[in-house]
């Protein structure tokens, strides 16, 4: 979420500190998560694993509880929480697009995909916008609480979604 590098700025780290944390470690973070996401994906099956990878971003989204407020940076914290939300996202990246892909019909792939493709860019930018106002109410530990639970509460309909879909493909020859 946009509120991870002010958090970790109010918690005292450096702009040093924040670069090689979210720059360095982060990055390589989700590049691994994504290997991972497209690896598992073959295994788990797509949608399956996109709800997973769903779930286990609400739930690292909760790893940054109890972060703040410490008179020094909580580092074995700050390190896990980043890691495994960088892992998570892109394993959830990485099954969300997959599934994306699946969806798109012969001749259509370029509109089929990017129409889903804005709608997460648009989405992402209105979370990013609200976020500020979210924290700004409820602190960083009720932001993330409630980013955790609305992405849970996100698998929902997603579920739905791939549900229908299923239903669909073994009524349709």
């Amino acid at each position: 979420t946009q509120m991870v590098r002010p958090l970790l700025v109010d918690s005292g780290l450096s702009l040093h500190d924040l670069g090689w944390l979210i720059g360095t470690y982060g990055f390589t973070a989700g590049l691994v998560g994504a290997l991972l996401g497209g690896w598992s994906g073959r295994y788990l099956g797509r949608q399956t694993a996109l709800l997973a990878f769903l779930a286990l971003e609400a739930v690292a989204l909760l790893s940054y509880l109890g972060i703040s407020g410490h008179a020094e940076p909580p580092w074995p914290q700050i390190l896990l929480a980043v890691g495994l939300e960088h892992v998570a996202g892109g394993m959830a990246t990485a099954a969300l697009f997959t599934v994306m892909m699946d969806y798109c019909r012969a001749s259509h792939e370029a509109s089929d995909y990017a129409l889903p493709s804005c709608l997460v860019i648009v989405a992402s930018s209105v979370a990013s916008a609200l976020s500020g106002v979210s924290a700004n109410h409820l602190g960083y530990d009720g932001h993330f609480a409630l980013a955790a639970v609305l992405s849970m509460l996100a698998v929902v309909p997603v579920w739905c979604v791939i549900r229908q879909g299923q239903i669909a493909a073994r009524v349709m020859p």
